[in-house]
């Protein structure tokens, strides 16, 4: 049975980290192999909607692990450095996903920060990135990629737990849906359902000012919408979609003003906390929501 989606915008109660994603010219000292999609099949788009090996909710799946050098951090500046490792050994061949490697995840526990980031691989086929903390609390780490695997491309989506200590904890409670709100004075409408069994669609309409807006490409599609559930933190990684040939592939093109996503929640029902990305103007927004999916 389909669940009517409600969200609902949460008012600024703390600072909501929101950090570029955009990745720095930095010196990468260890060579890696970087596997791009072919141009005539389209490979990472193909596999867009497969599910993952891996919810997050756990460090390693099917002998691929993500490996923290440290799981304390404080409030302010840090640096988290990670290695990907495939049965022991560190792996150095990713493939291009939505324009980068891999994709590195922040949230907290109670689900009311969120950080979506892209680390530069260095030496040792270490990966590290710079990120600022403004809560102390209990956080999820994700990192999302894929590697091809005997001629197929597989995806991993791996999680790990992290403290930051120091002052100003974390003060957060989901709050109820809704189905309509502003994001920067950006009308934000969506319509559709989720379900925990079945395959839906979700559609956001976005206005300012009463008129439809027109999206800007970011990491390789006009939307991204990210799903993580209240509890275990099992997240679902979904992004805009185009129907127009009734196909079901990542999209840089859409209806001025429109999102479509195809929903789907691979670890069940729960209630969810939704993050939506997408870009207008040159300007990244992010719109932050709760749905029940039953």
């Amino acid at each position: 049975m389909n669940n009517k989606y409600k969200l609902l915008v949460i008012l600024p109660i703390f600072s909501i980290a929101l950090a570029s994603c955009s990745s720095s010219e930095e010196n990468v000292t260890q060579e890696v192999a970087i596997t791009e999609p072919t141009p005539s099949t389209g490979v990472v788009e193909k596999n867009d909607h497969l599910h993952p090996r891996g919810d997050g909710t756990v460090p390693t799946a099917q002998g691929v692990s993500i490996q923290l050098n440290s799981t304390t951090y404080k409030v302010g500046k840090n640096t988290i450095s990670f290695v990907i490792n495939r049965v022991g050994e560190p792996v150095a061949s990713y493939v291009i996903n939505h324009e980068k490697p891999l994709h590195f995840i922040v949230v907290d526990k109670k689900l009311g920060t969120f950080q979506h980031l892209h680390p530069v691989m260095g030496e040792n086929f270490t990966w590290s990135l710079p990120i600022e903390f403004s809560n102390s609390g209990e956080y999820r780490v994700y990192a999302d990629f894929t590697l091809e695997e005997g001629g197929n491309e597989i995806k991993y989506l791996l999680g790990s737990d992290i403290v930051v200590t120091g002052n100003n904890p974390i003060e957060f409670m989901l709050p109820e849906p809704d189905d309509e709100f502003i994001v920067d004075g950006l009308n934000v409408s969506v319509s559709g359902s989720v379900s925990a069994t079945d395959h839906t669609t979700l559609m956001f309409t976005v206005t300012k000012y009463g008129n439809v807006v027109n999206f800007d490409p970011y990491l390789g599609s006009t939307g991204h919408l990210i799903a993580v559930r209240e509890g275990d933190l099992a997240m679902a990684h979904m992004h805009n979609s185009d129907h127009s040939d009734g196909a079901h592939s990542a999209s840089t093109s859409s209806m001025p003003g429109m999102l479509h996503f195809d929903a789907e929640f691979p670890s069940g029902a729960g209630k969810y906390r939704l993050f939506l990305e997408f870009m207008v103007d040159g300007e990244l927004k992010l719109a932050t929501f709760t749905t029940n999916v039953l």
